[in-house]
């Protein structure tokens, strides 16, 4: 009995996890790996995953990464996220996309050691994860 809960059941406590899953969903990265159609190269990009989520994304491929477009045209662009209607009628993804024309999509986690920061009152490495989305792309 008594007044005390259990580990992890307090108010304050549920709070605090509330607020660090708040703050990792903010800093959560997710990446592309594809291979322009087009002028045929390669990337890689990163973007947040709010952004993939409920927002735009464009990747531009531009001379620098190494576009040569037969057409003259110096760079090439890509969607790969509207859930804005900005491009499409109705909210879409890269995985959406690919799957409509029956091509896959490859999608994975990326666990990252990373060490424990100063400030941190942790003595263990944080792991952090990144989704990745690898696909060819028109």
């Amino acid at each position: 009995g008594g007044f005390q809960k259990a580990r992890g059941q307090n108010e304050g406590e549920k709070k605090e996890a509330e607020d660090q899953e708040a703050y990792d969903a903010k800093k959560a990265r997710m990446a592309i790996a594809f291979t322009c159609k087009t002028c045929e190269t390669r990337v890689m990009r990163t973007f947040s995953r709010r952004s993939y989520e409920k927002g735009v994304i464009i990747v531009r491929i531009e001379e620098k990464d190494g576009c040569k477009r037969e057409d003259g045209k110096d760079h090439c662009l890509h969607l790969i996220a509207d859930n804005l209607g900005w491009f499409e009628d109705q909210p879409t993804n890269i995985e959406t996309m690919m799957a409509n024309k029956g091509e896959k999509v490859e999608r994975f986690t990326v666990r990252e050691q990373v060490a424990a920061d100063e400030n941190n009152s942790n003595t263990e490495p944080a792991v952090r994860e990144r989704r990745m989305v690898k696909s060819e792309v028109d």
